[in-house]
């Protein structure tokens, strides 16, 4: 017996090669993607999964048409959480994590949503809302 993955192809790239190459998004723009990322995530809840690391470099557009659907990518720090158990384990990216996360003190799908108030900052502002002063570059940089 053998294991097989079949995964998606997304030949669209990720939101970190859409801004570098045509700057910050609208608003307009910003709401069109929350929209899809929120709708992915409530699937994701609905079901007791939280991402764990969302981030620009997970968020991946379907194909290459200005009108391409979004997909969240990396699930491999995804965990499952039921009946109101919460999370203790450090996961995910610095900058895009919430403070409860970084704390230690007991995440759910939440940590998600902070993730996602992230994302759309940096799609917007063209940079993080937060720095991770521990990390090796920049901080300031475009996402």
């Amino acid at each position: 017996k053998a294991l097989c993955l079949v995964l998606e192809l997304a030949t669209g790239g990720d939101i970190v090669e859409k801004v570098s190459s045509e700057g910050t998004f609208s608003e307009a723009a910003a709401v069109q993607y929350c929209r899809q990322i929120l709708s992915a995530l409530a699937h994701c809840h609905k079901r007791g999964m939280v991402h764990c690391d969302l981030k620009c470099e997970n968020i991946l557009f379907a194909s290459k048409d200005p009108a391409s659907e979004l997909k969240i990518a990396d699930f491999g720090l995804a965990q499952l959480v039921s009946g109101g158990s919460k999370l203790v384990s450090g996961r995910g990216t610095p900058e895009y994590v919430a403070p409860e996360v970084i704390e230690r003190t007991g995440y759910d799908a939440a940590a998600d949503m902070w993730s996602v108030g992230v994302l759309v900052y940096t799609w917007m502002a063209g940079v993080f809302p937060f720095y991770a002063p521990d990390r090796d570059d920049d901080g300031g940089g475009p996402p």
